[in-house]
């Protein structure tokens, strides 16, 4: 085993050309991520977007619970030249609380909650996909992935790329989840089953760069990062079926 080495955040923490993350959210969903910078035709932002136009009257997507201006896209904002940082630097706790963007006083890191919403009368399958479409610097190496529903911590998942050496994380770190399929820039698949009429998720997505990674040196600074979460209906289910049988 590999011991620690912080002096790999501190080298980089004096870099200004850092990487810059973001997300898109095409709902299918895309995130761009808090430290490698996203960009394209929706540069700097982070977008949800429902998968198909036939879709949006079955599912929605809001930055607020209330759904008092649904919408098949959502835009957030990418956060530029964040360094690397600590697990226990990010407020986990205080981002899930926060609606939409959710801005640290204290470090840069992207961090945004949005809510997706069943606005049919049949009851779903739907698929979410979270991948990753656009990598410049190999800046996928060293980030990590943090998805919290419904402002429940004990449903926190972290994912990140699998490390390149055997390596010891400090005390306490959370537990990671390998990237699903790393050639396919998959991270993960989630199935929502039995997603009721007018039932909501809240989602809370967080994008570090985690500077106790051995992966994370100076060869991704300045890097970039394009991801995407996908929601997409793969089945219906009329109520009736379910209490006739």
């Amino acid at each position: 085993m590999k011991s620690l080495r912080p002096i790999g955040i501190r080298s980089l923490f004096l870099k200004k050309n850092l990487v810059t993350m973001g997300i898109i959210i095409t709902g299918i969903l895309s995130i761009l991520m808090t430290l490698l910078t996203y960009y394209g035709s929706y540069a700097g932002n982070f977008i949800v977007i429902i998968d198909s136009r036939e879709r949006i009257s079955s599912i929605v997507l809001s930055e607020n619970s209330d759904f008092d201006d649904p919408a098949p896209r959502l835009f957030a904002n990418s956060v530029n030249d964040s360094p690397p940082l600590a697990y226990y630097d990010i407020k986990v706790q205080d981002a899930v609380l926060q609606d939409g963007n959710y801005d640290d006083p204290d470090f840069q890191y992207f961090a945004y909650s949005f809510y997706l919403k069943n606005n049919g009368n049949q009851i779903l399958n739907v698929e979410a996909k979270y991948l990753i479409t656009d990598v410049i610097r190999n800046s996928d190496k060293a980030i990590r992935i943090i998805v919290v529903k419904n402002e429940d911590l004990d449903t926190m998942e972290v994912y990140q790329k699998e490390d390149t050496v055997e390596w010891n994380y400090p005390p306490n770190y959370p537990e990671t989840k390998h990237f699903e399929n790393t050639d396919e820039g998959l991270v993960f698949t989630e199935n929502i089953e039995d997603f009721y009429p007018g039932q909501i998720i809240k989602y809370t997505v967080i994008n570090y760069v985690e500077g106790y990674d051995p992966d994370c040196d100076d060869s991704i600074a300045g890097g970039l990062i394009k991801m995407t979460m996908r929601f997409s209906i793969m089945s219906h289910i009329d109520p009736d079926e379910i209490e006739e049988a």
